[in-house]
């Protein structure tokens, strides 16, 4: 289960404004399972709801029910996940800090600052090892992406060839923090895109369009969205 930032919640009521009203923080994280079967899409489940914190015992609910249909004909066997550690956690409930000490010092063996290796171990858990091979395959990607954020550009590489990523929104908002802390500059889009664009297939021209589109996006977003400061949104 991956968290990208948006919250894939159920809305209870078919009434819009009510649930505009109600907010997100305060909505239902109630889960549901969708089996695409009953609209003629055999093998495709969705997952609708849910939180982090439940994401285990919904996987748990998920298996059950693809071994009763698609997969009742596998072999299985019992196994309790109870007390297992999720994916890329270094340890069931113990303190991250040693952890998180070690992985930074490793990286920085590979010319990875040690705040900002820190900063991939605290967003990756064990899968640093994954972005280290990248800075390790290509040293210059070790560079950080902004002085306002610790991120770096191997991190778009694997949100790319690793995470799914398709745009630079993809990239920017739900694989990197740098979205989230503030404005983006269009230096920083443009040097996601430089990154990004090749490992998409884009050429020079849709490099171009996409930078376009993301910092044209983000500043109608900034202008009518951004709560002024000492004031309330309008």
């Amino acid at each position: 289960m991956t968290t990208v930032g948006v919250r894939p919640l159920i809305r209870e009521t078919a009434n819009d404004d009510d649930a505009q009203d109600s907010g997100t923080y305060s909505a239902s994280r109630a889960h549901e399972l969708y089996h695409h079967a009953d609209h003629g899409v055999d093998n495709l489940w969705s997952i609708g709801g849910g939180k982090w914190t439940t994401g285990r015992a919904t996987a748990e609910e998920m298996v059950d029910e693809l071994l009763k249909n698609e997969l009742k004909m596998v072999r299985s066997r019992p196994f309790d996940s109870r007390s297992s550690a999720a994916g890329g956690a270094f340890a069931w409930a113990e303190d991250a800090e040693p952890f998180i000490t070690e992985a930074a010092m490793a990286m920085n063996e590979h010319g990875i600052p040690v705040h900002l290796g820190e900063h991939i171990a605290r967003l990756y858990g064990t899968e640093w090892v994954r972005i280290d091979a990248i800075v390790q395959q290509n040293p210059e990607f070790a560079r950080q992406l902004s002085p306002q954020c610790n991120d770096i550009e191997a991190q778009i590489v694997f949100a790319v060839t690793e995470e799914g990523a398709r745009t630079l929104s993809d990239i920017v908002d739900r694989r990197l923090v740098i979205g989230t802390i503030g404005s983006v500059s269009r230096e920083v889009l443009e040097r996601v895109a430089s990154l990004a664009g090749p490992l998409l297939g884009w050429d020079e021209l849709a490099i171009q369009d996409a930078i376009r589109h993301e910092f044209d996006r983000r500043t109608v977003i900034a202008t009518h969205w951004r709560t002024p400061v000492g004031g309330s949104s309008q």
